[in-house]
Parts: structure tokens; sequence; C-alpha cells
């Protein structure tokens, strides 16, 4: 794995990416955890969150991974639909507890990333792999 074929944007992106599976792990309201509260939400936040982390870890192992629109876009969306799910259940939930903290972290961080994405690559754009 070499991060230097992956933007610093990609690679907070990647980090938060495994962090949020991580924290659907811990305690998100009351004594339950992501898996506990949700039916689906939970299975999309885990595909977004190993979805970005698998994407970022194939550039910096020096895969071309092919993404209609560019890896930095899916990045963007990826950080901003999961920030939402996560928010809204934040404003909803009671008894909100630390594991629904740090996933909004994390969803801050993929959308940061996703978005300064194309930023500092050396040798391509946003939207084409370096």
């Amino acid at each position: 794995m070499d991060t230097s074929r992956v933007s610093p944007g990609e690679l907070v992106a990647g980090v938060s990416g495994l962090l949020l599976f991580v924290f659907l792990f811990l305690d998100w309201i009351g004594p339950f955890n992501a898996w506990e509260v949700f039916d689906f939400m939970d299975i999309v936040l885990a595909v977004i969150g190993l979805g970005t982390a698998l994407l970022v870890g194939a550039r910096m192992a020096g895969k071309d991974v092919g993404v209609p629109g560019g890896s930095a876009l899916l990045l963007a969306v990826a950080g901003i639909s999961a920030f939402w799910i996560v928010a809204t259940f934040l404003i909803e939930g009671d008894e909100r507890k630390i594991g629904l903290w740090l996933a909004l972290l994390a969803t801050i961080g993929l959308t940061y990333g996703g978005v300064n994405a194309g930023r500092g690559r050396v040798g391509g754009s946003a939207t084409e792999p370096a």
C-alpha cells in the first residue's frame, strides 16, 4: 500500500469510511448499536463505509478503479448520503450514545475527504485516476 498514490482527501475519506463501519458496532441509542437499531440503514452505512475504504485501498495498491464520474464524486456523494442518514437519526433519536456521535464525525470526514479528493494528487484530476 502506497499512500502517495492517493490524495490527502482520498486518504481521509478512506480512513473515515473504515471508522464509520467500526462505529456501527458501538452503542448508538441507549444500549443498542446501529445493527440493533436499524433494519436496513445499517447495511447502507456499512456498504458506504467499507466501499469507500476498499476504493481508496485499491487505489493505494495501484489498481485502476474505473468509477463513472470519478472517484472524487463517488466519495463526496457517499459522504453526504451517510451524513444525512446519521444526522437524521441524531435529530430523531433519544438517549444518544457515543457511537452515533462518532459516526457523525466519520461521515463529516468522509464528506470532507470526498470533496477534497482531487486536490493534491500528482498527475491526475478529481475525475481521472492518477
